[in-house]
């Protein structure tokens, strides 16, 4: 986990104890807090919502590196070599990284540009080649779709549409 909030200090320009202080104090209660404050109900202001959501650098750090419930979920996927395989909702990356580092062609997407712009960073630092997509409809002849923590995210009117794009991506879709 350390290396990781290494990661986010060269990408928010801050001190390594600033950054680790930022994760270290940062609470999902917090994220609860600004969507009761919020209160998004349509299906723009919920996308709105989480493309904003620039806490989910400070929530995903120990999730992704420090959560077993969550290395218990990605397990099955890292046995999988030589498989095309877009992460939609991909936050910051991990899941990425894991995957391309298994031998897998892996695309990249989510709708936070924030959490995209620190995903890049992080492909980059590694020379991994993993596109960051920007449009779903775009994106075709996948294998695998992978979206780990997503759908309890997406507006209910947004729902049917999404799942339908999904399919869409797969090779046999």
């Amino acid at each position: 986990m350390e290396s990781v909030i290494r990661e986010l200090a060269r990408f928010l320009n801050v001190s390594y104890e600033e950054a680790k202080r930022r994760v270290g104090s940062y609470s999902v209660l917090q994220a609860a807090e600004l969507w009761n404050k919020e209160k998004p109900n349509t299906r723009e202001q919920v996308e709105q919502f989480y493309k904003d959501a620039g806490f989910y650098l400070y929530e995903l750090i120990p999730w992704n590196y420090g959560n077993p419930t969550y290395q218990k979920r990605i397990e099955p996927l890292l046995h999988y070599r030589g498989k095309k395989i877009l992460e939609v909702g991909g936050g910051i990356g991990s899941l990425c990284i894991s995957l391309a580092y298994a031998g897998n062609e892996v695309t990249y997407y989510d709708i936070s540009p924030r959490l995209s712009d620190f995903a890049k960073q992080r492909f980059t630092e590694r020379g991994l080649d993993i596109p960051v997509a920007h449009n779903l409809a775009a994106l075709r002849d996948f294998d695998i779709v992978v979206a780990n923590d997503v759908l309890e995210h997406i507006h209910k009117d947004a729902l049917p549409g999404l799942l339908k794009g999904l399919v869409g991506v797969l090779a046999d879709g």
